[in-house]
């Protein structure tokens, strides 16, 4: 699996609000999280979707931005919008570097 197949099946999972869909992709060794465990973060990632689907209104959208508050190249906060509301419905840092990629929650 490419790091571009990864991140797309990761975005198309989230704006879907289908976890399931990025379950095979999470478990790739190129893939790192924050959490103990990968299982772990997969169950924090399905409530994050669960709560996402509950407070969205329409279709969800990608914005990518620079994170500022990491010194890294590639670290970008992946924050999806709704069609109704101005702030995100939900966001997550996501770090490629040296041929893997780092996936982890914002709080909020």
């Amino acid at each position: 699996m490419t790091l571009e197949s990864i991140i797309d099946n990761f975005v198309k999972s989230c704006i879907n609000l289908d976890a399931w869909m990025f379950f095979p992709f999470l478990f790739d060794e190129k893939v790192f999280t924050d959490f103990p465990c990968k299982l772990i973060f997969f169950k924090a990632f399905i409530s994050k979707l669960d709560l996402a689907k509950n407070r969205t209104e329409g279709e969800l959208s990608l914005r990518v931005k620079k994170n500022i508050r990491d010194c890294k190249l590639n670290s970008f906060d992946f924050c999806f919008y709704d069609t109704e509301h101005l702030n995100e419905r939900m966001s997550f840092l996501v770090v490629e570097e040296n041929g893997t990629l780092f996936i982890d929650m914002h709080p909020f």
